[in-house]
């Protein structure tokens, strides 16, 4: 059984009652962290990633979303839909855009990860405040203070057909300093798309 996230028409994000995912490239970035790690999601949406980062013994996960009914929701009567994960002790949620959070945010993390951040209410947001986009030059530069030393971004899209976003989003991480590795899984069918899938690490 599979719970559809959506928000004015558009479906969002998949949860799994059972708290159960198969293995994915978020999983990649994770095995690269050490145990009790500081982990901060940006697009965390049905909590998918915040499933998985629990199953490496994180010490502290900020999940962040631009929608705030997204934790409304599965705080509270549709926690089931996603194992609970957001009532867990070691996850803390914040209603807010990425980048915004990220702009004022004095903590550190061992990893920033972007899994979901081109959902249309970002997108159509960031129409309007181009300053919020998560994906700049400046953003990428204003993620640099947020991270450990060692620390890493971790960009993982389902979006990229013919490796554009993979490209330009290596370049970007690359004129704003960060050293890049990238991996594309082949296209593969998925239950509302045919995409390809890519993870980028900086």
């Amino acid at each position: 059984e599979q719970v559809l996230g959506c928000y004015d028409g558009a479906v969002l994000w998949p949860a799994q009652p059972d708290s159960k995912y198969p293995f994915h490239l978020d999983d990649v970035a994770f095995s690269l962290l050490s145990s009790q790690a500081d982990i901060c999601l940006l697009g965390s949406g049905g909590g998918s990633q915040v499933s998985r980062a629990l199953n490496y013994n994180p010490n502290h996960i900020v999940a962040v979303d631009i929608i705030p009914d997204v934790f409304d929701a599965l705080k509270g009567a549709l926690a089931w839909t996603n194992g609970f994960v957001y009532q867990n002790e070691r996850v803390e949620t914040i209603a807010a855009d990425g980048r915004y959070f990220l702009e004022h945010c004095s903590r550190k993390f061992d990893l920033i990860m972007l899994p979901n951040t081109e959902a249309w209410a970002a997108i159509l947001k960031s129409l309007f405040e181009p300053g919020l986009r998560v994906h700049t030059l400046e953003s990428f530069q204003a993620m640099k203070k947020c991270l450990k030393q060692n620390g890493m971004i971790a960009i993982i899209k389902g979006v990229d057909r013919h490796n554009r976003l993979f490209n330009l989003y290596a370049q970007t991480l690359q004129e704003a300093g960060y050293c890049v590795i990238g991996y594309v899984l082949p296209l593969r069918k998925r239950p509302l798309s045919l995409t390809n899938e890519f993870l980028l690490l900086a």
